[in-house]
């Protein structure tokens, strides 16, 4: 692996997550011709507020983790993505926006959990 070479593996973040759901058949013709996907056992797809159009997989691994292996049903948006990897680098929270929409989850990667309430 490149960053094993490199020998920057230890200092390095991975996250991997998808888009929101696939595009239901009634919209295809506004995706990419006509493309559509099954989001079931979720209900909805992409364009909509229902889990089917939200809700995606993601993952994080990093050996800046200290507690590994674990999964988490915890709320987390796009915008959160900002602020925990800015806390994940050790960056100064007060250069972030003041008003921004996101809430940092590195506390909570580490096991240490923190409830946000939207």
């Amino acid at each position: 692996m490149a960053v094993v070479n490199k020998g920057v593996v230890n200092n390095t973040i991975f996250v991997f997550f998808s888009d929101n759901g696939g595009p239901l058949a009634r919209h295809a013709a506004f995706v990419h011709g006509s493309n559509h996907a099954s989001n079931w056992p979720l209900r909805g797809g992409k364009g909509t507020l229902l889990e089917g159009g939200v809700r995606v997989p993601a993952f994080i691994w990093s050996p800046l983790l200290k507690r590994r292996g674990r999964a988490t049903d915890q709320l987390f948006h796009v915008t959160d993505w900002l602020p925990t990897l800015w806390e994940a680098v050790g960056a100064d929270p007060a250069l972030l926006p003041e008003k921004g929409d996101g809430f940092s989850h590195w506390k909570s990667f580490q096991g240490k959990y923190e409830n946000h309430y939207r």
